[in-house]
């Protein structure tokens, strides 16, 4: 059992960690578990496509429609939720993100709206960076490489 702090209604972060930090922890773990278990191109492109549209929807349809869209896409769209619900679990007493986003009073929406955007502010920058296909392939040097031609002011001295 988590302990809680009291009168607060927030579990004890053990480690004394901002809200941020937290979740960049735990979006970064999500993240590399999708990876791990997600081989194909296909699958990881549609998980990154949904993270980075995901904020964009929010802002213009509102939590509740956006999340909504996102339960009714395929397993790999629908898997940010779970991330989302694991994240956020002790501002939801119990209940799914997209239940509460339906359910909450105009204060604690506009609140876990700011807790999803920030959240999927991180879901997205380590989706861009753990899911790209690319991204190793930038990284390693080309042993074919030239060096770099000398700037016309070194070759005039």
């Amino acid at each position: 059992m988590t302990d809680v702090i009291a009168d607060q209604g927030q579990p004890a972060n053990p480690l004394n960690q901002t809200r941020e930090q937290v979740y960049a922890s735990q979006a970064y773990n999500d993240v590399v578990r999708f990876c791990d278990a997600h081989k194909k191109q296909e699958e990881r492109d549609s998980y990154k496509s949904m993270v980075q549209s995901l904020p964009v929807l929010v802002r213009t349809a509102g939590l509740a429609q956006a999340l909504a869209f996102v339960n009714t896409r395929d397993g790999q769209r629908r898997a940010i939720l779970a991330h989302l619900d694991g994240l956020l679990h002790h501002d939801l007493g119990g209940e799914t993100l997209l239940t509460r986003s339906r359910t909450a009073k105009l204060g604690e929406y506009l609140y876990l709206t700011r807790q999803v955007m920030s959240a999927l502010l991180w879901y997205k920058r380590y989706a861009e960076w753990l899911l790209d296909k690319d991204r190793t392939a930038k990284s390693t040097p080309v042993a074919n490489d030239a060096a770099p031609a000398p700037a016309e002011e070194e070759t005039r001295l």
